[in-house]
């Protein structure tokens, strides 16, 4: 699985994982820093730049973040 970078630590070490026991949201985790935030799928963007859906918006327990991920 590729990784993405951490919106909170910047290190290419971001991946995603399913848990159907703790959430039906995917749950993303940093193997740097430890931060996780849920995605709500259903609230993809479209990306600015090429126009293909790669913007999410990931929210963790204090705030919301808007994530590009890399193709």
């Amino acid at each position: 699985m590729a990784t993405q970078i951490c919106p909170k630590c910047k290190e290419d070490l971001f991946t995603w994982r399913i848990d159907d026991e703790i959430s039906d949201l995917t749950i993303w985790g940093c193997y740097n820093c430890y931060y996780e935030a849920l995605e709500d799928e259903s609230n993809e963007r479209n990306c600015r730049k090429c126009g293909k859906k790669t913007e999410s918006k990931l929210k963790d327990d204090k705030k919301t973040v808007l994530v590009a991920f890399r193709l």
